[in-house]
């Protein structure tokens, strides 16, 4: 009896340490831990933590914002939420990574007056909602909808 107990235990600590390996710190299991079963890093990995500057706005050169800077986009992973720069605001959205599947949740802005880059921004706040999945290919992400490329942005 005490053999099977001390057996059972065992095999309940190598289920724990198995789980706990593929999991990460917030306890969503490790796109790293899937991906090094198949060799390949995911690509949900290539864009999380980086600065990506704007460069194009559909099928245009992205204009500028207030003070002659690009919109911005940051992936907070441990937060699950974007922010950056819309144009004249700061800006932040949850968002949800599937795969090359990329969905944000309600975008938020600050309320700041500006001269310039309210173009730049009711467009570019306008394509968040329609974001569906991602691309990426060096050092360019592309966001994408089902009418196809919403806006491309360049790594810092």
């Amino acid at each position: 009896m005490r053999t099977t107990m001390i057996a059972r235990v065992a095999a309940c600590a190598a289920a724990l340490l198995v789980l706990a390996c593929a999991r990460t710190p917030n306890g969503r299991a490790s796109d790293t831990a899937a991906a090094s079963s198949s060799g390949a890093a995911p690509q949900s990995q290539t864009i999380v933590e980086r600065e990506w500057t704007l460069v194009t706005l559909g099928d245009s050169a992205a204009p500028l914002g207030s003070g002659g800077k690009p919109a911005t986009m940051r992936f907070d992973s441990a937060a699950s939420r974007a922010a950056g720069f819309a144009g004249c605001n700061r800006y932040s959205a949850p968002y949800t990574i599937v795969g090359d599947s990329l969905h944000f949740g309600l975008a938020m802005s600050t309320k700041m007056a500006c001269m310039d880059g309210d173009t730049l921004e009711r467009a570019f706040l306008a394509i968040i909602p329609e974001v569906t999945g991602f691309q990426t290919a060096d050092s360019t992400l592309t966001l994408t909808g089902t009418s196809g490329a919403l806006a491309s942005f360049r790594a810092r």
